[in-house]
């Protein structure tokens, strides 16, 4: 007779890993490009992709930091949809 056995804890998404690889995907292109001493569309899409990654990682992170500083306050912050 086995007891009952709750599921696995999810895990919370890495976002700070997650900002990190995209901000060396766009220092990566940046260097590339200096050191060519011109931009190609790959160097040019490199750096939006990391741009725009990193900007999307820290909104989402700043986000799921605040659910968790609720959860531990017990819900007494801003109650969301």
């Amino acid at each position: 007779m086995s007891e009952p056995t709750s599921p696995p804890a999810t895990r919370q998404p890495r976002w700070g890993w997650r900002l990190i690889g995209f901000l060396a995907l766009m220092a990566l292109a940046l260097i590339t490009s200096t050191a060519q001493g011109y931009h190609t569309v790959g160097t040019l899409t490199c750096t939006a992709v990391g741009l725009l990654g990193a900007l999307w990682s820290t909104i989402r992170g700043l986000g799921t930091m605040g659910r968790v500083m609720d959860e531990l306050q017990g819900g007494r912050g801003v109650k969301r949809r």
